[in-house]
């Protein structure tokens, strides 16, 4: 199975904390993974990782009754390294003149939340802000490699 061919999914479902590793099979069906992977890390991501999971025909993973939480996609995150103001229209609508240097800023791992999970405004926060999200998941340790070199370091 491709997993983008046959629109499958990775995911982790549970309550926060107890978290399995699932996908969502082309029927849109929550099938449980944990039999076969104990997470879905970085490292899951990798080609050989990806490759062994394809080979498990869906079929054969159990089907996840009810309508359980789906959790942050991956765990074992390290570190979150954001970039602010991608956008020219979000950065517009703030009312923020753009930056001249791309503006990087770091974000604690207890800020991702599952897709559908509440989010919680800050006691003295006046408002939340929306915006869509573009994740680079680095796979593998990397320090001072060519840009040529960088596709190699993505999961």
């Amino acid at each position: 199975m491709n997993f983008a061919e046959a629109g499958v999914t990775l995911v982790r479902f549970g309550p926060e904390g107890s978290e399995k590793p699932g996908i969502i099979d082309a029927q849109g069906q929550l099938r449980d993974l944990s039999s076969h992977v104990s997470e879905i890390t970085p490292e899951t991501l990798s080609q050989a990782s990806l490759d062994d999971i394809e080979a498990i025909p869906a079929g054969d993973l159990p089907l996840v009754t009810g309508n359980p939480r789906l959790g942050v996609p991956l765990t074992g995150i390290g570190k979150i390294v954001a970039i602010g103001f991608n956008y020219i229209n979000h950065a517009a609508e703030m009312e923020v003149q753009l930056p001249e240097e791309p503006l990087t800023f770091m974000k604690a791992t207890s800020a991702l939340t599952g897709p559908f999970d509440e989010v919680i405004q800050p006691r003295n926060g006046r408002k939340l802000d929306y915006e869509a999200e573009l994740v680079v998941v680095i796979g593998r340790r990397a320090q001072y490699i060519s840009e040529d070199e960088v596709f190699d370091y993505i999961a």
